[in-house]
């Protein structure tokens, strides 16, 4: 039976020709994703990457990932379809931008809200600023549309065709919003924490847990765990009666633990009262998210992955696939070369990426798992990797080289 197994597995630890490895790249970008599970095993058996080839791949990789439609530069437009008025979004700031961006979120709720509510107040000051920036329109005006998966994915996809378009930081993309935009900063920006440098939610909260008597007693998952390396300032007035104060004041108070618990968790809170649900004033708090850079690579991420999200399995440095909804996993560069990881129930499908940034190369790589070494070994550049995370990215600063299986 042996050598019938070694004759079927062949084909699979066969490495591709040069050619096929040309053909399999792009193909990777269009591919399902049970074909791209196939290219990858097809990838991983090649030679690691020299210095020379990480160079040249990259190039390539990332104009790869960049290929796909474009924004006009100015004025209203439609991601998806014009004569259906689906995916309306604005441009503003300053076209086409100077590297900045900065997502401005409506208010609304059942059946109401619009992008030109967000330009309004919004864009005058951003324009100051010399940055280039995009009103949405929610796809559904439902009572929380910006928690709703299909405008999630919206503003997701908007941001990469602005990446495509214009000649965005990656480090200096920015959300903010008031009132049910409010609740969209907290939740997309909670979410894809990794993907912005700074936050402004204004009479608006994340989802709360509330008990029999209508108190609130916790938070949703998958929001506030993930804000440990992203800064949020937040504004709410106590006499606000659209929006109950009491869930901001509830994440407020689990951010402050969670930063005494793991460090981080930068926020600015403002409470004020005799304010009901207007903005703030001066509007808005520009100069306080204009100092704000994400760090593509810190040293510590903590990541609990959303309910019904299972396509959000990249976090920072993390790889999770499929990701555990509501887990929380612990990540941290201990010292160099050295990363311990937490996670309550076992870490299968889990992955670090690494580069030269998170290690070196020419050293062991040591992981330990709840405090039992896992892996002890040099890792390589792999061009699988590199390929992986350029196209689940399409961002220079989340390519990495490596990947070390839990």
């Amino acid at each position: 039976m042996l050598p019938v197994f070694l004759a079927l597995l062949a084909p699979l630890l066969q490495k591709p020709s040069p050619t096929e490895v040309d053909k399999l790249v792009p193909r990777y970008f269009e591919a399902p994703a049970r074909e791209r599970v196939e290219i990858l095993k097809k990838l991983e058996t090649l030679d690691p990457l020299t210095p020379d080839g990480v160079k040249s791949w990259s190039k390539r990789l990332l104009a790869l990932a960049a290929k796909g439609p474009k924004s006009p530069a100015k004025g209203r437009n439609f991601l998806y379809d014009e004569k259906a008025g689906r995916g309306l979004y604005l441009l503003g700031g300053k076209r086409p931008g100077s590297g900045s961006l900065f997502l401005g979120l409506h208010g609304g709720g059942a059946g109401a809200g619009s992008a030109d509510e967000a330009m309004g107040p919004w864009n005058g000051a951003i324009s100051g600023k010399g940055w280039l920036a995009v009103y949405p329109e929610v796809l559904e005006k439902t009572a929380a549309a910006w928690g709703d998966e299909p405008t999630e994915k919206f503003v997701l996809e908007l941001i990469e065709t602005m990446k495509r378009t214009f000649k965005v930081d990656t480090n200096r993309i920015f959300l903010g919003g008031h009132s049910m935009g409010g609740y969209g900063t907290w939740t997309i920006g909670g979410r894809h924490a990794d993907l912005f440098a700074g936050l402004l939610a204004f009479s608006g909260a994340p989802t709360p847990y509330v008990d029999a008597d209508k108190k609130v007693v916790a938070i949703k998952e998958g929001v506030i765990p993930n804000l440990r390396n992203l800064p949020i300032w937040s504004y709410h007035s106590k006499d606000d009666p659209n929006v109950g104060v009491e869930a901001t004041q509830a994440a407020i108070a689990e951010l402050k633990r969670l930063a005494a618990e793991h460090g981080g968790y930068e926020h600015t809170y403002d409470e004020v009262d005799l304010r009901g649900h207007e903005f703030p004033n001066p509007v808005p708090p520009l100069e306080w998210i204009a100092k704000r850079v994400r760090d593509p690579r810190p040293k510590k991420v903590v990541w609990q992955p959303a309910p019904e999200r299972p396509w959000k399995r990249m976090f920072y440095w993390l790889l999770w696939d499929p990701p555990k909804a509501n887990e929380i996993v612990v990540a941290e560069r201990v010292a160099p070369n050295d990363f311990a990881v937490k996670v309550a129930t076992g870490s299968t499908g889990l992955s670090l990426l690494l580069d030269e940034r998170l290690a070196d190369f020419g050293k062991e790589v040591v992981v330990r798992v709840n405090g039992t070494e896992k892996f002890r070994a040099r890792v390589a550049p792999s061009l699988a990797t590199m390929l992986l995370t350029a196209a689940e990215r399409n961002d220079p600063e989340m390519l990495f080289l490596a990947r070390v299986a839990l």
